[in-house]
């Protein structure tokens, strides 16, 4: 594949690009993202595959024009498919250096000193809700998110797809016991508000939530675990007026993020 004209002096190497990447890199596909993580974090850029015949660099001319020295690689499609797992990479896979995930300390720190808000996910599964639930978060500026290790969707490709870069915006802080986590936000002066439909839940329309708090949402089909509820200090839930009696996780995060962002606004005013 021959240079480009222009300004952008990417190298493009002739090495084959290896399968997966290595210890000290993540990767992330699809157009958008890869344009978000160049406008926000071009730094962490480490190299670029492209498929063959695509005109992704066209696109991203201009964002690459600030990193000369980045190695460029061109494959066949077949080849960018089996290295992003997915054919839904759009013809580029960005290979960056990994973020630092912070403590729980710290991200309680960020939230004081911002938004007043975080989220705790229980045990949700699917890639796509962590990514739309980041994306809702860096879209209301949420301080981060709090994942189990275990038995918990973990930052992945297709994750970060879906958040269309809000997964290198928005800090995801993975702990050992979600319960432990959520007694100690507690101690740290966080309320637990915990969306589920409980006889004791709160009406969303009628809710004033208390700041700063953790917003717990529940698992795609069994919700919050009795454990966790019993950490929650309120309960809230989304008034629903068609037949249907819940909307899905992610779908969920966003309306009560915007509720609570409009609620800490009025509050500031």
């Amino acid at each position: 594949m021959k240079k480009s004209s222009g300004s952008r002096r990417a190298h493009f190497s002739g090495r084959p690009a290896p399968a997966v990447a290595g210890p000290a890199e993540v990767f992330v596909f699809g157009r958008n993202t890869v344009r978000e993580i160049l406008k926000h974090q071009p730094s962490r850029l480490l190299r670029l595959l492209v498929a063959e015949g695509s005109h992704v660099l066209d696109e991203l001319r201009s964002l690459l024009a600030a990193l000369p020295d980045v190695v460029i690689e061109s494959l066949p499609r077949g080849q960018l498919s089996e290295i992003a797992g997915s054919e839904n990479h759009q013809g580029v896979v960005a290979f960056l250096e990994p973020l630092v995930s912070p403590s729980l300390e710290e991200l309680a720190t960020k939230a004081k000193q911002g938004s007043g808000i975080l989220i705790a996910l229980d045990e949700v599964q699917d890639p796509h809700n962590l990514g739309a639930v980041l994306r809702a978060a860096e879209a209301t500026q949420a301080a981060g998110i709090i994942i189990p290790q275990d038995r918990s969707v973990q930052l992945t490709p297709a994750a970060r797809k879906v958040s269309v870069g809000a997964s290198e915006l928005v800090p995801v802080c993975q702990v050992v016991n979600l319960r432990r986590a959520l007694q100690q936000l507690k101690q740290l002066g966080f309320w637990s508000v915990g969306a589920a439909l409980s006889d004791q839940s709160v009406d969303l329309f009628h809710f004033k939530p208390n700041f700063p708090l953790v917003l717990v949402l529940g698992s795609e089909g069994n919700g919050l675990r009795a454990g966790i509820l019993e950490e929650c200090d309120q309960l809230v839930k989304i008034p629903m007026l068609g037949v249907l009696d819940s909307l899905n996780v992610s779908q969920s995060a966003a309306v009560l993020l915007y509720e609570f962002m409009r609620h800490r606004l009025e509050g500031v005013k």
